[in-house]
Parts: C-alpha cells; structure tokens; sequence
C-alpha cells in the first residue's frame, strides 16, 4: 500500500487510475464512513435524517469526526498532488491533462468549502 502512495505522490500512476481511483472513489469511500460516525452519534437519528440536518453531537463524537476529518484531508492532499503529478506526466491528448487538474482542484475546494458549512463559518 505504502508503494502505491509513492508512485501516486511521484505521479508514477497512470493518470485514469490516479484520477478515478484515488482522486474519486477513495475519498468517496472515506466521506461515507465520515457522515456515517455523524449519525451514529446523533442522538434522534430519525429527526436528523428528516430533518436533512446534523444536529449536535457530544464531545467523544465530535473528538471521532475530528480525527477522521484530518484523515480525509491528508489523503485528499496526497492524492491532490498525485492526480496532478500524474497529469504531467499524461502522454495522450492534452485536454485529460487540464480537465483533471481543474477537476481535482475543484474537488479539493468543495471539500474546504463542506468543511466550513460544516462549521458553520460560512
């Protein structure tokens, strides 16, 4: 596993793999186990749903999702670095190089953006 994420950071991965695996299903993975510990720790599970809302959660939860948060960003920053490294490195038509490098800094954005809402700092 270790050697996937060098030859990612290195750009070494060629860029579909890069950008599909790392760059989509991995952090979609990590998000749905994320917002999954949020509704475990809602108290009124039911109301959160129908409500469409997090509602507060206590400390231990909160220390949890925290934790989880620095994960996903720090793997959202490797594979950030590795789609973009890969996409230099892309030898076919130039076009899959900038809508993945624009796609994947736009992802990183929204993830910034989620986590401010999130907080309610926006």
């Amino acid at each position: 596993m270790n050697l996937n994420f060098n030859k990612l950071v290195n750009g070494e991965v060629n860029l579909k793999r890069a950008f599909w695996l790392y760059g989509n299903v991995y952090p979609f993975f990590i998000t749905f186990v994320i917002i999954i510990t949020i509704l475990l720790f809602q108290e009124n599970i039911k109301e959160s749903l129908i409500q469409q809302k997090f509602m507060a959660i206590g400390i231990y939860g909160k220390i949890i999702v925290v934790l989880q948060g620095i994960i996903f960003f720090t793997y959202a920053s490797i594979a950030t670095i590795g789609v973009w490294r890969s996409a230099n490195n892309y030898q076919g038509k130039k076009i899959w190089n900038y809508l993945s490098k624009i796609a994947i800094i736009y992802a990183f954005y929204s993830y910034i953006q989620n986590v401010l809402y999130l907080y309610g700092t926006q």
